[in-house]
């Protein structure tokens, strides 16, 4: 069991170079204090509470797409997985009794030490955790794949023009007196304009971020790699 676990927790989710073996960066999310760095750049004003966006000069975007604000200070991936799952069974279900996954309802899909109910201990330390965005995924019927490099934004046209969010993991550097670390963070792009080369996107620290792909990094970070999702066969 505990081999199959090991290769389940592949290299898919892990930075390049891991260089603190007790704290855990390589899994993509931020602490409470460090929260603040993903809300201290001004969102455009129309944007600011991610509703409004009809009113947006944006040549694509998703109407019917709403970001959910993380629960708990790490949970960045269960409130991406939350919100695809609302969108997605919003829009695409065949099924009119779809009912959405809530963020505890998908921490639960990642059974502590303490067997908690995260539903009602959310943010008990073994509930409130950090996860890989691609299992969790897995975990919700989100079949994916993952892309990094270059030129990301093709793909964020394709995925915005064909109605799918596309969740993005991105990274910043953080220098203490102490010394410096790298955090990780997931976030959901909902809309491309390609006039502009500008993106709409969902940071489940709490905004909507108004951005050309040009400023990205300085505003969310740099991108790690997106999760593309694969269409039924």
């Amino acid at each position: 069991m505990k081999d199959q676990m090991s290769a389940r927790y592949a290299m898919t989710d892990l930075p390049a170079v891991v260089t603190n073996s007790i704290e855990p960066l390589i899994l993509a999310d931020v602490v409470l204090p460090e929260l603040a760095l993903f809300r201290d750049f001004e969102p455009s004003p129309e944007l600011a509470r991610g509703i409004g966006v009809e009113a947006a000069p944006f040549g694509d975007f998703l109407p019917e797409f709403k970001g959910q604000k993380q629960q708990q200070s790490k949970w960045c991936w269960a409130a991406v997985c939350a919100t695809l799952s609302a969108y997605y069974c919003h829009t695409g279900s065949p099924d009119p009794a779809c009912e959405p996954l809530t963020q505890c309802q998908i921490a639960n899909m990642h059974p502590t030490n303490d067997d908690l109910d995260c539903c009602s201990a959310a943010d008990h330390d073994a509930c409130n955790r950090q996860h890989f965005l691609s299992i969790a995924l897995e975990d919700i019927g989100h079949e994916h794949k993952q892309e990094s490099g270059d030129r990301l934004e093709y793909f964020f046209m394709r995925e915005v023009r064909a109605g799918r969010p596309v969740p993005v993991r991105v990274k910043r550097r953080l220098t203490h007196d102490d010394g410096s670390r790298t955090i990780y963070h997931f976030v959901i792009v909902f809309g491309w304009d390609s006039g502009s080369w500008r993106v709409l996107v969902w940071d489940p620290a709490g905004r909507t971020v108004n951005t050309r792909v040009s400023n990205w990094t300085r505003k969310l970070g740099a991108i790690e790699r997106i999760y593309l999702k694969e269409l039924d066969a």
